[in-house]
């Protein structure tokens, strides 16, 4: 109770437009309809990486703008894969692509701002216009999914 209450207040305590954005996962990982989608988005992927972004430009930002800027940009970002489920080998290079707009309120949600390494999950051809990839901590349970049910020799 005491995390639930906790978790309520730091909702409460971001500013509205990040409110809009916020994800409340159910807190148990074994939810069937998490696995489904889980699974889905498994199906759909190309690629399913840990990977490291080498070089991270924006292109359309004044010379010296910082890499959390909220100006209008594309962003482009190399990665370098580490560890492979789909799709890739460890030691590969491949790009996202991503037109960052401020009025959009979810911008910050895959906007990459580190050179941490992320789970992504990219859709299609390089350079992946369509991606996602989250940071390593808060990609738990697709971890937890990955070891659990999927079988690179086995379909779903």
């Amino acid at each position: 109770m005491r995390k639930f209450i906790v978790a309520i207040a730091i909702i409460l305590a971001l500013p509205t437009d990040g409110m809009a954005c916020t994800i409340l996962r159910p807190p148990d990982p074994r939810d069937p309809t998490l696995i489904q989608q889980f699974k889905e988005r498994l199906d759909e992927s190309s690629i399913v990486v840990l990977a490291r972004p080498l070089k991270i430009r924006r292109i359309g930002l004044p010379y010296g703008s910082n890499l959390s800027s909220k100006e209008p940009h594309e962003q482009v970002v190399e990665w370098r894969v580490l560890y492979s489920w789909k799709g890739s080998r460890p030691g590969d290079v491949f790009e996202t692509k991503r037109k960052i707009d401020p009025a959009d309120l979810c911008v910050g949600w895959d906007t990459i701002s580190d050179y941490d390494s992320r789970l992504v999950f990219g859709y299609g051809h390089p350079p992946f216009a369509r991606y996602t990839s989250e940071a390593i901590l808060a990609a738990e349970w697709d971890l937890i999914y990955l070891q659990d049910f999927y079988n690179p020799t086995q379909p779903l």
